[in-house]
């Protein structure tokens, strides 16, 4: 039980990613697929600010299907490299964030290793046609040692990654709820 209560802050946060995940990806699946346009998500609880970016492969590797080629296969794992530095997608003023945690979901993307792709196979028809709308998350876990002290976050997103034009953000403290729809022009959002 002592375990239970020392993890609720991570946990919490971790519930309300995953509230905001399933209501983004039923907003996302009423919607078209848009290249050029990606989600934002930001989570900040007790010192605990969590990001997770979802956008389409398109838009970050240039394909949306399983990298089949060596060109493909390097591109993926350039992209992927640099996705994980956090500094590259979002700089968040104010709070002595350090960043805790991050993943890179490229699996939409990743080739079956176990079997040779045949273009004639039913399997190979049903995973091209699943793969057709291929997405890469991202995501950071902050630790701030002063989370009252976080103002903002600036979406550095577009400078590194051409292929997003905009981004859906919104964000969720334990004061306010906010949405926002960022450009290049228009990439700052303002969390207190």
């Amino acid at each position: 039980m002592q375990r239970l209560k020392k993890n609720k802050p991570l946990l919490v946060t971790t519930l309300l990613l995953l509230i905001c995940t399933v209501m983004q990806s039923k907003s996302i699946a009423s919607q078209p697929h848009t290249h050029g346009q990606a989600d934002l998500t930001i989570i900040i609880e007790n010192e605990i600010v969590n990001i997770q970016l979802i956008a389409p492969a398109e838009s970050l590797v240039g394909f949306e299907h399983s990298a089949n080629t060596e060109k493909e296969l390097r591109l993926l794992s350039k992209i992927k490299k640099r996705l994980s530095f956090p500094e590259k997608v979002i700089h968040l003023q104010g709070g002595g964030c350090l960043i805790n945690e991050i993943n890179i979901d490229t699996s939409d993307l990743t080739p079956d290793t176990h079997k040779p792709y045949d273009n004639s196979s039913a399997l190979s028809k049903k995973t091209k046609r699943r793969s057709d709308h291929a997405e890469i998350t991202a995501q950071y876990i902050f630790h701030c040692k002063e989370v009252s002290q976080l103002t903002s976050a600036s979406v550095d997103l577009f400078q590194n990654f051409n292929g997003i034009a905009h981004i859906n953000a919104m964000w969720v403290s334990t004061k306010e709820q906010a949405s926002r729809s960022l450009s290049r022009a228009n990439k700052h959002i303002q969390l207190r």
